[in-house]
């Protein structure tokens, strides 16, 4: 499954209004990956999956991968193309204006703010969390 097939299969492109960056270097899935220290026990909050190059092999790895998508696009996309995964969910909302209600132990996140409302109450709960900018995001 790689990101520039799947943008052609479902003839998408990404949404400069929803801040859309795919993930498309192996090499960077596998630091992140490795930069997360996971373990088969953790449970993952994955804050804009998109495509699902990472939750696939998160999902491989860990207890529970919690995959929150705001485009409906998106989603319809993870729901297909990961169906055989059984640990994982997929959330169509908006992280920022959500109250997701789940433990969770670990985080990916992409380039959102750092203030997650919806996950305040939930932040006693966090075990680590990895942030991952975009490159001119982070600039």
């Amino acid at each position: 499954m790689e990101a520039k097939n799947l943008l052609k299969e479902y003839g998408l492109k990404p949404s400069k209004g929803l801040g859309q960056h795919f993930l498309i270097g192996q090499g960077v899935l596998k630091k992140i990956i490795q930069t997360a220290g996971l373990k088969t026990t953790d449970i993952v909050l994955e804050i804009g999956p998109g495509l699902g190059i990472l939750t696939r092999e998160l999902a491989k790895m860990v207890k529970k991968v919690i995959a929150v998508e705001k485009d409906q696009r998106l989603c319809r996309i993870l729901e297909r193309e990961l169906k055989n995964f059984k640990n994982l969910k997929i959330i169509q909302d908006d992280i920022l204006k959500s109250n997701i209600q789940y433990p969770i132990s670990n985080i990916q996140s992409n380039s959102y703010r750092s203030a997650y409302p919806g996950l305040s109450g939930n932040r006693g709960d966090f075990f680590k969390m990895v942030k991952i900018y975009h490159k001119t995001t982070s600039d």
